[in-house]
């Protein structure tokens, strides 16, 4: 047998920068993991669609270009909720995909 323990085989691996990457993505992998599991614990946004006041289902009565914008392709849309009947102008940029 030669005189290289596996300890020193240790020492020099972790001399280089790419091992030491590699030899933590085991734990990084766990903590991804965890934090993807508590991320699905957690209830969904609401839809766009949803009274902020109340979280009924929001309906679109009125759509036009916005006063200061609309030549930018910015739009007004007004919203109305069915439960509370809360009114709301939401300013919607088209330009955006």
């Amino acid at each position: 047998m030669s005189g290289i323990s596996l300890d020193d085989i240790v020492k020099l691996l972790n001399q280089i920068p790419i091992w030491r990457s590699v030899s933590a993505l085991p734990k990084r992998v766990r903590e991804l993991e965890e934090r993807v599991a508590a991320l699905e614990l957690k209830p969904m946004a609401k839809s766009a669609a949803t009274c902020p006041l109340c979280g009924g289902e929001t309906k679109t009565v009125k759509v036009e270009p916005n006063v200061h914008f609309g030549t930018m392709g910015m739009q007004d849309h007004t919203l109305v909720c069915g439960r509370c009947e809360h009114i709301e102008i939401r300013q919607i940029d088209t330009m955006k995909g």
